[in-house]
């Protein structure tokens, strides 16, 4: 049974629904064409053919699995964007299937999967996360990859919302002084909590919680969920010489849309280099899970479903032709709900 901060985040992301494809501003563009990258950069060293998108939104990743050769599920919280997903994929002859589904408990036999993709900020809006990436490493074969994109606390808004909340609230960062300065004096290794708004239809706001990585405590986690950073990466480190709020507005004045975007490209350049990797708004991580010794058979459906000689307990279970939840997991117990904590992406 869903919590009900994780039945509140889905409803706050299924309101975003009809305009979450709508990317006018600087940030988000400049965002995914970065986590693309990634992706078609790692997924050639991939082998295997299966991919999850987790948080999938409405697809924006799921479409760059898939286009890669991947069968591809995408799953996400929200029911209102994986629908929206469904529709807009399945009108472009899209083979690739979702459902509502949880981070923390995905709805597939272990080792299932040969790449996963966690992206749009998901994690930062899972509390359990050390759940959510043990859960992500539980359907990732042994060798397998998983391409994680995280907000980050080492960047230039600290310094901007130190500035912003001494000024007054100038550029629009809502934070009080105390909250700016507690965020820098911090432990460097622990991330923090910012308050991410959210604007209703009806115009009014809430803000929910967003986590902010330290990379080392990212890595901390990974390690206990059995997976190791390869690379980092990150995203709006020079950019970030602009406040994130001003990247983030459709309205930007065109002289500063213009700057952002000369920014964007040295901003891409420096992504992997250090210290760069290490001071953006949002990093994008690499990930493999260890090899034991020795190599597992990868999970396998029957000869009649596929044409090859697979064992029918190693079938994942069938998505639904037009529902929007999961039958339960083959592994879960008895009466264990498939659809959980927040994440969208």
């Amino acid at each position: 049974m869903t919590s009900r901060t994780e039945r509140h985040i889905a409803y706050l992301f299924n309101e975003m629904a009809a305009e979450y494809d709508q990317l006018e501003d600087e940030w988000y563009p400049h965002l995914f064409r970065q986590i693309e990258r990634a992706i078609r950069r790692h997924a050639a060293d991939v082998a295997g053919d299966r991919a999850i998108d987790v948080g999938c939104g409405t697809g924006f990743q799921t479409t760059i699995l898939e286009g890669l050769g991947y069968q591809t599920v995408g799953i996400d919280i929200a029911g209102d964007l994986v629908a929206h997903a469904r529709e807009k994929l399945a009108a472009t002859g899209s083979r690739a299937q979702f459902c509502v589904a949880s981070a923390l408990d995905i709805p597939f036999p272990g080792g299932w999967f040969d790449l996963v993709n966690c992206a749009g900020s998901t994690l930062s809006f899972v509390p359990d996360y050390p759940r959510a990436l043990r859960e992500m490493a539980r359907v990732l074969r042994p060798g397998g990859c998983l391409v994680l994109e995280v907000e980050q606390r080492w960047n230039l808004d600290l310094v901007w919302g130190l500035v912003d909340a001494v000024s007054g609230g100038a550029f629009g960062y809502e934070q009080s002084l105390s909250e700016a300065v507690a965020n820098l004096r911090r432990p460097a290794d622990e991330g923090i909590e910012i308050a991410y708004p959210f604007t209703h239809l009806d115009g009014s706001r809430e803000t929910l919680p967003l986590h902010c990585f330290a990379l080392p405590e990212l890595a901390h986690a990974s390690r206990g969920a059995g997976l190791r950073v390869d690379h980092v990466y990150s995203v709006h480190s020079l950019t970030n010489l602009l406040p994130s709020v001003w990247l983030s507005d459709p309205h930007l004045h065109p002289l500063l849309r213009f700057v952002a975007r000369l920014l964007a490209r040295p901003d891409a350049w420096v992504s992997g280099w250090w210290p760069f990797r290490s001071l953006g708004c949002s990093a994008i991580l690499v990930l493999r899970k260890a090899v034991p010794s020795p190599l597992p058979q990868k999970p396998t459906v029957p000869a009649a479903v596929s044409g090859d000689a697979r064992s029918p307990h190693d079938r994942a279970p069938p998505l639904p032709a037009s529902g929007e939840r999961m039958p339960a997991r083959p592994d879960a117990p008895a009466g264990k709900a498939t659809v959980g904590a927040g994440m969208t992406g």
